[in-house]
C-alpha cells in the first residue's frame, strides 16, 4: 500500500484514482461476440439478447463463458434440502445463529404503519411481492450475501425470494451457498451468473421468474447491468468496487487491522483498501504484515493488486482525520483505536 503524508496529498490521490470510469475494461464474452465491448455496451448487448432470445441466448453465452456446456438453470428443492447433509452440525449452527442475529436486527429497522385520525393522513407500509438476489460466486462464494439479502426480505414479508448464483457447467453451487439458501428460506435457486443473472431476473425467461426488485453486489459488468435495468425493476443500489477505510494507530491490533484490509481487498482487483493513522511506524508494520500473510492465501494475486492500489494516509490532526474520512466516504469504515475512538 502506498504511504501518503498529509490531507492534501491524500485527497489528491483519491481524486486521481476515482476519475477512472473503467471504459478500458472490455470483454467479448469469452469469444461469444465477434468484438469486445466495454462494460456498459456489453451490458446493453446482454439485455437486448435476453429480451429477444431468452434462455437460448443465456444458455449459449453461459456455455461459452464456462468453456463447457451449461447445465440446468434451476436447483431443485430436493437438492437444496440435501445440502444440509453436506455440512457439519457446527457449520449449520453458525449459519442458523447468523440468520437469527440478522432477523433480530432487521425487525428493529422495519417501518411501521401509522395514521393520524385527527389530521386524516398517515402511511401504510407493505412488502413488495418478489425479489431476486444476485449472489457472486465466480471467484469466491459469498455466503454472507445470501443471508444479508434473503433474511431481511423474509423479515419484511416479501412473498417470493429467488437467488441466482453462477456455477460452471453442470456443477452444483457451493454447498454452503445451498445450505444458507435452504436455511434462510429461498423459494427458487437459479444458476445464471453475472449480467445474465441480472437480465434474466429483470425481464423473466421461460425458466426464470421476473421479480419486482433485484438486490446484491457484483463486479463492474453486473453493476452496469443493474444500472441499465433500473426503472424496469427496482434496485437496492448501484455499488462500486469495494472500499474499506480503517482508522488505526499503535493501540490497534495489527492482525485485526491487516485482516480487515485484506478481507475487502480479496473481493476484486478494483477494490480499494485504505487506512488513516498518525503513526508512520505502525503504517510500515501493516505494510510488512499483509505481505507476509498474503503468501499463504489462494487469492493472493487479487489481494496484492488491490492493496497496491490502496493507501495508508499519515495524518496527525484528529480534525483532519475526520475531514479526510468524510471526503473519502467509504463503503466500510472502522475505528480500530483506543485513543481515537472518540472520533465516532
Amino acid at each position: 500500500m502506498k504511504i501518503i503524508f498529509g490531507k492534501t496529498d491524500t485527497l489528491d490521490y483519491l481524486k486521481k484514482i476515482r476519475i477512472n470510469n473503467y471504459l478500458d475494461i472490455k470483454t467479448n464474452g469469452n469469444g461469444y461476440f465477434e468484438k469486445e465491448y466495454n462494460h456498459i455496451d456489453y451490458a446493453k448487448k446482454i439485455i437486448q439478447k435476453t429480451k429477444s432470445e431468452g434462455d437460448k441466448f443465456l444458455f449459449d453465452l453461459s456455455s461459452k463463458l464456462d468453456g463447457e456446456k451449461f447445465g440446468k438453470v434451476e436447483i431443485t428443492k430436493n437438492e437444496l434440502s440435501k445440502s444440509i447433509d453436506l455440512i457439519s452440525k457446527d457449520e449449520r449452527k453458525i449459519i442458523e445463529d447468523t440468520i437469527s442475529r440478522i432477523e433480530k436486527f432487521q425487525k428493529n429497522t422495519l417501518y411501521k404503519n401509522w395514521f393520524d385520525e385527527k389530521l386524516g393522513y398517515g402511511e401504510y407500509v407493505r412488502p413488495i411481492n418478489s425479489i431476486g438476489c444476485y449472489i457472486p460466486s465466480g471467484s469466491a462464494p459469498l455466503i454472507s450475501t445470501i443471508l444479508m439479502t434473503v433474511v431481511p426480505a423474509k423479515v419484511a414479508g416479501v412473498k417470493k425470494i429467488i437467488v441466482s448464483s453462477p456455477t460452471k457447467g453442470s456443477n452444483l453451487p457451493n454447498k454452503f451457498l445451498l445450505a444458507s439458501a435452504y436455511l434462510s428460506g429461498v423459494d427458487k435457486f437459479y444458476t445464471y451468473g453475472g449480467p445474465q443473472a441480472i437480465s434474466s431476473m429483470a425481464y423473466g425467461t421461460e425458466n426464470v421468474d421476473k421479480v419486482d426488485m433485484i438486490c446484491g453486489p457484483g463486479n463492474i459488468f453486473v453493476m452496469s447491468t443493474k444500472k441499465l435495468v433500473y426503472g424496469d425493476v427496482g434496485l437496492d443500489g448501484i455499488f462500486g468496487p469495494t472500499e474499506t477505510l480503517i482508522i488505526a494507530d499503535s493501540s490497534s491490533n495489527k492482525d485485526y487491522v491487516t485482516g480487515d484490509l485484506m478481507a475487502q481487498a480479496e473481493h476484486d482487483k478494483l477494490a480499494l483498501p485504505m487506512m488513516i493513522t498518525n503513526d508512520v511506524k505502525f503504517a510500515e508494520e501493516i505494510n510488512n504484515l499483509y505481505k507476509i500473510k498474503m503468501k499463504t492465501l489462494s487469492r493472493k494475486n487479487i489481494i496484492e493488486e488491490s492493496m497496491n492500489n490502496g493507501f495508508i494516509s499519515i495524518i496527525d490532526s484528529n480534525e483532519e482525520i475526520i475531514e479526510v474520512s468524510n471526503q473519502i466516504a467509504s463503503e466500510h469504515i472502522s475505528i480500530a483505536s483506543e485513543s481515537l475512538i472518540h472520533l465516532s
